[in-house]
């Protein structure tokens, strides 16, 4: 099916914002992960908290985010927990962006039900999204197995994690 030309271009504009941002994401997961694989020693590491927060003015820090130190390279990893978080968000905000915004846009536009603008890729994103939100990211063969376009990268039982 061809969308309209202002949908289309519409999706175009968030999908490079979208891939940009998982792109700057993981490029400073990578300097993060550097950073602090210079502090190894175990006497230094141990026990130590990597703490962020929000700091204003006249008032006590506040905590909002804590790590143990020995943990840090494992949740930085290129496969680890962080990196799988921005995945997993990048796969349903770019399907909510489709599903929400732009298909009732495209059906509106097409003079259709918005069931009827369907395209392959896309129903491929709603499987994958399925899988990150009701089985914790892990491909199933209800939802992933069964995805059209994207077959060949993940198999049942895969981690969904975009390459």
């Amino acid at each position: 099916m061809l969308l309209p030309c202002a949908v289309m271009d519409d999706f175009s504009a968030y999908l490079n914002d979208a891939i940009g941002a998982l792109v700057y994401g993981r490029a400073g997961l990578r300097a993060q992960r550097e950073l602090w694989a210079t502090v190894h020693e175990e006497a230094v590491v141990k026990d130590k908290l990597v703490v962020h927060g929000v700091s204003n003015p006249g008032r006590e820090p506040e905590r909002v985010q804590v790590w143990r130190l020995d943990e840090l390279q494992h949740r930085l990893a290129p496969d680890g927990p962080v990196a799988q978080f921005m995945s997993d968000q990048w796969v349903s905000s770019v399907y909510q962006q489709w599903e929400e915004v732009l298909r009732p846009q495209a059906a509106a536009l097409l003079e259709l039900s918005r069931n009827d603008v369907k395209i392959p890729i896309l129903g491929d994103l709603r499987r994958l999204r399925d899988d990150v939100v009701h089985h914790r990211g892990v491909a199933s063969t209800k939802n992933t197995g069964r995805c059209e376009t994207v077959a060949s990268w993940f198999a049942v039982g895969d981690r969904i994690m975009l390459p």
